[in-house]
């Protein structure tokens, strides 16, 4: 994934024009599809795998797992400029979570460096300002976003409790006339809508009892790995927000992969 997304930014290929907004043409010289063709699932998969690489890099005992160490640490640094090259601003506050919940609470000094670090780079990288700079809230992606949410809100009231089924909400999608879409853009509403209320009072519920409540543990008590899964399955929840992240299969195997990991004790 990281060599797909440097050859393409080196190549600087042409992207389909929908992935750039006409206000932002211009000023964006590339965004990197990855194998998926789809940046934003690129940049989230990169999101994901930061504090996984964090863990190889700080795990150094023994002859093999300092070798290990040594690999994850480049593949680390080699992940961060991928990931700002695929211009996904979604990724971006996934990582930036990500890196701040797998730092929290004993390690505040780099966070302070992590945030140094987006100054310098946005100071000497124009076209990563004008992405962040351009109100993120009055773009066309996010205008879209909002009007697939009030259209789907409909399913929500006549249906509250059960969902109406992915296969239902796909059809909707599909056969109204402003938005041609395969997903929400949004996991939780996603949730309420093929499932029903219920069903996200029961994954707040898992997250709260299996993720947050030992992520407040002391650090000593919990595994490097457990440290990082966590930040990488909170980072996804994030982008959740904006983003349907279990509509891919590959990251919706990825957050339940690792949910299951921290399950096995």
């Amino acid at each position: 994934v990281i060599s797909l997304t440097f050859l393409q930014a080196y190549a600087a290929p042409p992207f389909p024009p929908s992935w750039v907004p006409l206000s932002e043409k211009g000023k964006i010289p590339f965004r990197v599809t990855g194998a998926g063709d789809n940046p934003n699932l690129t940049g989230l998969y990169l999101a994901y795998m930061l504090p996984l690489l964090l863990v190889g890099w700080e795990s150094k005992n023994g002859y093999w797992k300092k070798i290990e160490s040594s690999c994850s640490g480049i593949l680390f640094f080699l992940s961060l400029p991928a990931l700002i090259f695929t211009f996904s601003r979604t990724s971006w506050v996934a990582a930036v979570f990500t890196l701040v919940f797998y730092w929290l609470p004993n390690e505040k000094g780099k966070i302070i460096r992590l945030i140094l670090v987006i100054i310098i780079i946005i100071c000497i990288f124009p076209p990563l300002v004008a992405r962040i700079l351009h109100h993120p809230f009055q773009s066309g992606t996010f205008e879209y976003r909002v009007r697939i949410w009030k259209e789907t809100w409909g399913l929500v009231q006549k249906h509250p409790v059960t969902g109406v089924g992915k296969e239902a909400l796909i059809f909707h999608l599909h056969h109204t006339q402003t938005m041609r879409a395969d997903h929400l853009h949004n996991l939780y509403l996603q949730l309420i809508v093929e499932k029903g209320i219920p069903s996200l009072f029961i994954i707040f519920w898992m997250v709260y009892n299996f993720i947050l409540i030992p992520s407040s543990r002391s650090i000593h008590q919990s595994s490097l790995l457990e440290r990082g899964i966590r930040a990488a399955l909170l980072g996804q929840l994030v982008a959740g927000l904006t983003e349907s992240v279990w509509n891919p299969p590959l990251l919706h195997f990825l957050f339940w992969f690792g949910f299951a990991l921290l399950r096995e004790d």
